[in-house]
């Protein structure tokens, strides 16, 4: 850099209302021109040369060297700075939109085992049915207004167990439930600010004893008994699940719930797996994983292009579509190096040499299912080596 006095090294420095850097952040060739050789740059570019003259303290320069302007070392110390700004904004901008790509995944409901949840949800099922059948009999509201009642609160904990535990990804890629796939998500992400404890597996299972109780008192060996019944072992098992109880295989996968998330930096050496992580989710009963299938694409195709695909019976291509749209802007290394994390996390990858599996985990650590002994995670990365 050429010395400049402070306060024109200042002014030129901190101009930013003359359009130099929108100029310059909008032409990506042009940023390396102006690191490469400003001078020849500002020389080449009309649109260049009056965003300088609209600055202020440029138009003092031109008064003072109006002849040589374009040769001034000001103008050249100015431009290859302002380069240098908007080239960092650049990178800076790309980074958000990667890492908003990613957290656009980000669920709002804890979920838990996959065989718990799907129970969950089959109560919620029975619960909201036995709601509606009670409200739409009218002759019960006369009859026994308590009941009616009841049933109308009854219908409210049945639609409230389904929202909570849909899944979002899977109703997004069934046709005709994927229209309702964005309203749910709306309506998770509420409750989630309004009511976190029901995202959370405590409160769900909280929830669900309470309401279980409250109908199986109701009657004995009737539908509201069974229901209710139904609500209080989905109840205990998510309080068990809570408090760490292993229930399924799923354990690992529990107890590393948000390690995904907490993944911020990886290494060079996590894109040489790419391809061994490939092939093992290929293999693996969760080829079809979205957020993975995804990441897979952004890796070896790059950002999607063409427009979404159509069709009411098409929701799984359109459900792909939207996920690659979130990470749009995200290198291919980039993902290479999540699709492996992601992969690590799954357990998609069980043939990796045992040192590489204990770099990836060595700030995790796991409790042990059997004795809820602290263990190393190296215990549970089941690796060999290749």
């Amino acid at each position: 850099m050429l010395g400049l006095g402070g306060t024109t090294k200042s002014a030129l420095l901190e101009a930013k209302d003359s359009g130099v850097v929108s100029l310059i952040l909008s032409d990506p060739q042009l940023q390396a021109d102006l690191l490469k050789d400003p001078q020849s740059a500002l020389q080449n570019n009309k649109k260049l040369q009056e965003a300088v003259m609209k600055d202020p303290e440029m138009q003092k320069i031109a008064k003072d060297n109006a002849q040589n302007l374009l040769q001034d070392p000001r103008v050249k110390d100015f431009l290859k700075e302002q380069a240098k700004n908007a080239a960092g904004k650049a990178m800076q901008a790309l980074r958000g939109s990667a890492v908003k790509g990613l957290e656009a995944f980000k669920k709002y409901v804890q979920a838990g085992p996959a065989g718990i949840q799907m129970l969950c949800f089959l109560s919620g099922c029975f619960t909201l049915v036995i709601g509606v059948l009670g409200v739409i009999n009218l002759f019960s509201a006369i009859e026994s207004p308590f009941t009616f009642v009841m049933n109308i609160y009854v219908l409210t904990f049945g639609l409230v167990a389904l929202i909570v535990e849909a899944d979002e990804e899977r109703l997004s890629e069934t046709p005709l439930l994927e229209y309702v796939a964005p309203k749910i998500l709306v309506a998770q992400e509420l409750l989630h600010v309004e009511a976190k404890f029901l995202t959370l597996l405590w409160g769900r299972g909280l929830f669900y004893v309470f309401v279980g109780l409250l109908m199986a008192t109701q009657c004995w060996l009737c539908f509201f008994f069974l229901a209710g019944a139904a609500n209080v072992t989905v109840g205990v098992l998510c309080l068990l699940t809570h408090f760490g109880v292993d229930i399924d295989i799923d354990y690992m996968s529990r107890q590393a719930g948000t390690a995904y998330d907490k993944i911020s930096t990886v290494t060079d050496a996590d894109a040489a797996q790419f391809g061994r992580a490939a092939e093992a989710w290929a293999k693996s009963s969760s080829s079809g994983d979205k957020l993975c299938k995804a990441l897979h694409k952004q890796a070896t195709e790059g950002d999607v292009t063409g427009e979404r695909p159509t069709g009411m019976f098409n929701a799984t291509a359109k459900s792909e579509y939207d996920a690659r749209q979130k990470l749009i802007g995200m290198a291919t290394t980039d993902a290479k190096r999540e699709f492996v994390a992601y992969a690590l996390q799954h357990k998609y990858l069980l043939h990796l040499h045992t040192w590489t599996c204990m770099e990836y985990f060595m700030n995790y650590i796991m409790r042990n299912k059997n004795g809820g002994k602290i263990v190393q995670p190296k215990l549970y990365c089941n690796a060999v080596p290749i």
